[in-house]
């Protein structure tokens, strides 16, 4: 009677408690999916972020623009913002231009250096070969605007611009151009 008691502890004692082998590899190749489709929607949404990221530089860029001509009033009447074409880029060895002079600017040298300085901008915060557009539809001139000097009162500008800015970002279905436009009374 001892001897089965034995035998019936032994073979209780064989049988095996806990998980085997095959369960652990299933289980570990079960999560290291789920971590594959984590990693992916990580990348996603930092690749979302990053164009998010582009389109706000955009639209701060315009709006810098924008402000940089309604400064410039009797630049605006003269059409010296109307067909401003940039690309993205370090600053030229010219420099900015009528920044280094005693003398004042007039407003087609403002208009210039303006445009300059935005296209340094664009090529600091947007990618390579960004673009930069102003086109404006400016009315008859006003009487008022006959002298070359800035302290002459000008009227508000009436006409209205068009600025917009162009860069490539990469998304889903590869690198797309992307535009952002803004037409303003400056």
């Amino acid at each position: 009677m001892r001897n089965m008691r034995t035998n019936a502890l032994i073979r209780k004692g064989n049988r095996q408690a806990g998980f085997t082998l095959l369960e652990v590899l299933i289980a570990i190749f079960v999560f290291s999916i789920g971590l594959l489709g984590v990693a992916s929607m990580m990348s996603v949404a930092i690749r979302n972020n990053h164009n998010g990221y582009l389109r706000t530089q955009a639209n701060f860029l315009i709006s810098s623009m924008v402000d940089r001509m309604h400064v410039n009033q009797i630049g605006l009447w003269t059409n010296n913002y109307d067909n401003i074409n940039v690309t993205g880029g370090p600053l030229s060895a010219g420099g900015l231009g009528c920044d280094d002079t005693a003398a004042a600017c007039d407003a087609s040298q403002l208009a210039s250096r303006d445009a300059a300085a935005w296209a340094v901008s664009i090529g600091q915060l947007l990618p390579p070969g960004a673009q930069g557009t102003v086109q404006c539809n400016t009315p008859p001139m006003p009487f008022l605007i006959t002298s070359g000097s800035n302290w002459v009162p000008v009227p508000s500008y009436t006409g209205t611009c068009a600025v917009t800015i162009t860069w490539n970002e990469s998304n889903e279905q590869g690198v797309q151009t992307q535009t952002a436009t803004l037409t303003v009374t400056p």
